[in-house]
C-alpha cells in the first residue's frame, strides 16, 4: 500500500446509538490453527509493498494482490501473485500506469484469472478514458488477467462515471459491479451549476465494456459508497455512508442494477466496512472497524436486512492494538486482525483463539495484516512483512495459510431460513416443552432432500426426533410455491440457545450449508 492511501482513506463519522460494547470475553477456548505455510513477495525492483486482498482459488491455492513501489516502473504499481496449494509461487504480475497506482480491490474470476481494481493519483494529465476529459485528482481503472497473470484487457473509467472507487463484486454473468463516487455537475434551484462528488456504480461486462452506470442523488451530498458484495440471488449489497447526518446506507440491487430495497442506520464515530457476507434469507453480516479519537480502533459486528439493523456489537480488544480488518465468517463470528495478532471471536465477540504473530517491540511490528479470508479447511491472510533495519521501513507482500480450527465450517452455501414459517413477526417466545418449527427453503442449487438429518443444527439445537422410533421431525413441502421443495424442521425449545440464530447442516455429498434466521427471542 502506498503512503498516499492514508491521506485518501474515505472515512465516515457516525453516531454511537443502538450499539452494544463488549469487553473481551472468552468462549470455549481452543488452540489457534496451525500455520501451514508462509510466502513473501520479494523482487529486486520492489520496495515498500503490501498484499492487501487475498482470494482462495479452486485448486486449493491463493490469489493475492496489492501495490508496491516498483523502481523499474513509474512509481507505485499494482502487483498480484498466484500461489499453489503448498504456497509456492506460480506467477507474479505488475500492472501500472504512468502515475502512482494503488489497489482498491481484487476478484477471482471463474476462468482462473482475476480482476484488479486500481486508482491512479493524477498529476498534470489523465488516463486514456473515453469521453470528455474532466479534471480529477483520481482516475480509476480495471485490469483483467488470465489464469497465467497475462493481461487480457483494461477499462478506464471516465470521472463522470466513477472517479474514486471503493470496491468491486463479481456478477453472475461474468461481469463486475464497481462502486465509488462520480464527478457530477449539479443544478441548484436558481439554475446555477456546481460540481459535486456523488455516490455512483458502474457495471462492466466480461469483455471489458461498460454495460451501464448510475448516480444516486439522495439529496445529501455527503454520502459516499464504501463497499459492495455479491448476493446469493445474483444481485448485490452496497454499503455507503453519510457525513452529515451520520448514517450508514444499505442498497440491495438485483442482477440488472434495479434497487430492490434501501435502508439506513446510525453508526458510531468513524467506521469503515471491511467485509460483507450474505447469510441467506435477506440477512447480511457486516465486519467493520471503529475509531474514536484518542482510543484504539475496535472491531464492529453487524447484521442487517431490508428493515435495517438486526443486531450489532463493538468489541474491545484485550490489549492496546488498532484493528485493521474484521472478516466475517460462515459460523456468524469473525477474525479480527491487528498489527500484532489474529483473533477469532464468535458472533457475540467472545474470543475462541488468538494467534500472536509479533512478540517484539509493542509498536514496531514486523508483520501487518490487511485481510483474512475463510477457505476450505482453514484461513488465508495477507499483508506485509518487514525486511531490513529500521528506519528504512521496507515491506514486502506477505501471505499466510492457516489450517482448520474446530470452529471452522469452511466454504458453504447460504440457505434461506425462516423461524415459525408464515409468522410475519420476528419475535418468538421460547416456551419450554414445546417444538419450534424452522423452514429451510430449497432452490435451483439446493435439493433439501439431500440434507443429512444428523448434521442439522439450529441455534445450537439438534433436530428433534419422534419418541422411541427415532424418526426425525422433518416435513417436505413447497412453502413458497416456487417449484423447489422446502424442508420444515422441528427443534425442542429447551435445546435452543437464544444467543444464536444460525442454521448449519451438510448435504449427503459433504457440502456445508448455513443460514441466519431473522428472529428476536423472547
Amino acid at each position: 500500500m502506498s503512503f498516499l492511501r492514508l491521506s485518501y482513506l474515505f472515512i465516515v463519522p457516525l453516531l454511537a446509538t443502538s450499539f452494544i460494547t463488549y469487553a473481551p470475553l472468552t468462549a470455549e477456548a481452543t488452540e489457534p490453527p496451525p500455520t501451514l505455510w508462509e510466502y513473501s513477495l520479494q523482487y529486486p525492483d520492489l520496495w515498500h509493498g503490501f498484499l492487501e486482498v487475498v482470494e482462495p482459488t479452486p485448486d486449493g491455492g491463493a490469489l493475492s494482490a496489492g501495490d508496491a513501489f516498483n523502481s523499474a516502473g513509474s512509481g507505485y504499481d499494482l502487483q498480484a501473485v498466484k500461489l499453489d496449494a503448498a504456497g509456492y509461487e506460480e506467477w507474479v504480475g505488475f500492472y501500472g500506469t504512468e502515475y502512482n497506482d494503488e489497489l482498491v480491490g481484487l476478484a477471482a474470476t471463474l476462468d482462473g484469472g482475476a480482476l484488479l481494481l486500481g486508482s491512479a493519483t493524477i498529476s498534470g494529465g489523465n488516463l486514456p478514458y473515453d469521453g470528455p476529459v474532466t479534471f480529477a485528482y483520481r482516475n480509476s481503472f480495471l485490469v483483467k488477467v488470465d489464469a497465467f497473470g497475462d493481461e487480457e484487457w483494461r477499462y478506464y473509467f471516465n470521472p463522470a462515471v466513477l472517479e474514486r472507487t471503493s470496491g468491486l463484486a463479481l456478477a453472475h454473468d461474468g461481469g463486475v459491479l464497481v462502486v465509488g463516487s462520480a464527478y457530477a455537475v449539479m443544478t441548484q434551484k436558481d439554475g446555477s451549476e456546481y460540481a459535486a462528488f456523488m455516490p455512483a456504480v458502474a457495471k462492466v461486462d466480461a469483455d471489458g465494456a461498460l454495460s451501464w452506470n448510475d448516480i444516486y442523488d439522495s439529496g445529501n451530498y455527503g454520502e459516499g459508497l464504501m463497499a459492495v458484495a455479491s448476493a446469493g440471488d445474483g444481485g448485490f449489497l452496497i454499503c455507503g455512508g453519510y457525513t452529515a447526518p451520520t448514517y450508514f446506507t444499505f442498497r440491495k440491487l438485483d442482477s440488472t442494477g434495479a434497487l430492490t430495497w434501501y435502508t439506513k442506520t446510525e453508526r458510531p464515530q468513524t467506521t469503515n466496512i471491511t467485509s460483507m457476507l450474505d447469510m441467506g434469507r435477506g440477512v447480511f453480516n457486516i465486519g467493520a472497524t471503529y475509531f474514536k479519537t484518542g482510543s484504539p480502533t475496535k472491531a464492529v459486528l453487524m447484521s442487517v436486512n431490508k428493515k435495517g439493523l438486526i443486531d450489532s456489537a463493538i468489541i474491545d480488544e484485550p490489549s492496546t492494538q488498532h484493528v485493521r480488518n474484521v472478516s466475517r465468517l460462515s459460523d456468524g463470528g469473525a477474525i479480527i486482525a491487528t498489527e500484532r495478532y489474529l483473533r477469532k471471536v464468535d458472533s457475540t465477540g467472545a474470543e475462541e483463539w488468538i494467534l500472536i504473530h509479533d512478540d517484539g517491540n509493542e509498536w514496531l511490528f514486523n508483520t501487518y495484516f490487511y485481510q483474512i479470508k475463510e477457505t476450505d479447511g482453514g484461513y488465508l491472510g495477507c499483508g506485509g512483512k518487514r525486511f531490513g533495519p529500521w528506519p528504512e521501513n521496507s515491506f514486502y507482500g506477505y501471505v499466510l495459510r492457516l489450517g482448520e480450527d474446530s470452529n471452522s465450517t469452511g466454504d458453504f452455501i447460504a440457505v434461506e431460513v425462516d423461524v415459525k414459517p408464515g409468522n410475519k413477526h420476528p419475535e418468538v417466545v421460547v416456551n419450554q416443552g414445546k417444538l419450534l418449527d424452522v423452514a429451510v427453503f430449497g432452490n435451483e442449487d439446493l435439493d433439501t432432500a439431500d440434507i443429512d438429518p444428523a448434521s442439522i443444527r439450529f441455534a445450537g439445537a439438534e433436530l428433534s426426533h419422534r419418541g422411541i422410533t427415532g424418526v426425525p421431525h422433518m416435513l417436505f413441502k413447497d412453502l413458497d410455491k416456487d417449484g423447489f421443495g422446502d424442508l420444515v424442521l422441528s427443534f425442542r425449545t429447551e435445546d435452543i440457545d437464544t444467543t444464536s440464530n444460525i442454521f448449519t447442516a451438510k448435504t449427503h455429498s459433504g457440502v456445508n450449508l448455513q443460514g441466519e434466521a431473522e428472529v428476536i427471542w423472547r
